[in-house]
């Protein structure tokens, strides 16, 4: 009997040792080297619908179910996925935070692990720009757990399985983000007296950030929108978009949003919100971009290669609207006017 507790003992004693010497923390680091512009590789993570593409549980499993809430991308994105696969399971994931081309913070909320309060993980994407070529992402967890918790005894067996999808993910993210090319598309470009608009508009100030900026343009949008209806204005939908300030030391954007309306109105019905401007009649240099407004950037460079060869400056604040329906053309059809007001220097 003696002989049975001293093994009793020494087994508990083996047990106890072997449970205080596990980990309490999880770690993981991994990064990669990509030979693509840091925008390209930023946008890939930070726009959950693109995780489909390399995302390395979508390999586990191709017939995972992903639906999606929220923003398109950036703060507030959310992917919620179903899948039979034992690795992968069911659970949601959501962006918590981002900085354009800078970092993207996530929480993943795994069914049985966790609930909407506390996330099974937390974990980032780093990037840094090495040159106009590559860029360097960082994908990091770290977390933590109580001395005794009973996910003590799991985390080496995850460690070792995060660090290898981990892997595999970064892998296939290089793979996707070295194999895009930006098309490039019809843009023409000349000097006109520019056609004049009277527009109703909102000015919106945020920080440097594109999914932010994109989800602010669409709510001031439908503000406008209502507001048109809701007095009977008549207006058409060629929605104007003005770029006053993208200021990134500061982390500073100012634009200003408008419709244009075509009969007089009762002008009291403005608020402090909206706006009433004429713009028009002088003399500008203009873009007309045909393609997906994602492009609309080689517009806006076309131009201002055509001011430097003939030494003109911008007088006034550029903008941009649409010639076409968004609703009723396919993402490649889409036409877009970019004007600048301009005199010599």
């Amino acid at each position: 009997m003696k002989v049975l507790k001293i093994i009793s003992l020494v087994l508990l004693s083996i047990i106890v040792i072997l449970f205080i010497a596990l980990p309490t923390e999880l770690t993981i680091e991994e990064e990669i080297i990509i030979n693509q512009d840091v925008s390209i590789v930023f946008n890939e993570v930070n726009t959950l619908k693109n995780w489909e593409k390399w995302s390395p549980w979508q390999k586990i499993d191709t017939e995972i179910k992903n639906t999606y809430e929220g923003p398109e991308s950036g703060f507030g994105a959310i992917n919620i996925y179903s899948s039979n696969h034992s690795d992968v399971g069911v659970g949601k994931m959501m962006i918590t935070n981002s900085k354009e081309n800078e970092f993207v913070s996530l929480a993943l909320y795994i069914e049985g692990m966790s609930d909407d309060n506390n996330p099974t993980l937390v974990n980032s994407f780093i990037f840094q720009k090495m040159n106009d070529n590559f860029s360097k992402v960082k994908w990091t967890t770290y977390d933590t757990v109580g001395m005794f918790s009973f996910y003590r005894l799991i985390l080496p067996i995850m460690k070792t399985t995060l660090k290898e999808m981990y892997i595999k993910g970064l892998e296939e993210l290089k793979y996707v983000a070295e194999a895009y090319s930006e098309p490039i598309v019809d843009v023409e470009i000349g000097e006109e007296i520019s056609e004049k608009f009277t527009l109703i508009t909102l000015i919106d100030t945020s920080s440097v950030d594109v999914s932010q900026i994109r989800q602010n343009m669409a709510n001031k949008f439908i503000q406008l929108v209502e507001f048109v209806k809701k007095n009977n204005i008549d207006s058409k939908s060629l929605p104007f978009t003005f770029k006053h300030k993208f200021d990134v030391e500061n982390n500073q954007a100012i634009y200003e949003y408008g419709l244009p309306v075509f009969a007089e109105f009762d002008k009291t019905i403005l608020n402090n919100n909206f706006n009433l401007i004429e713009i028009g009649g002088n003399h500008t240099v203009s873009a007309t971009h045909t393609g997906s407004i994602r492009t609309v950037n080689q517009a806006h460079n076309g131009i201002a290669k055509y001011l430097e060869l003939r030494n003109y400056e911008l007088d006034g604040s550029a903008y941009q609207y649409h010639l076409t329906n968004p609703d009723e053309v396919d993402e490649w059809s889409m036409v877009t006017k970019v004007i600048y007001p301009v005199k010599k220097k």
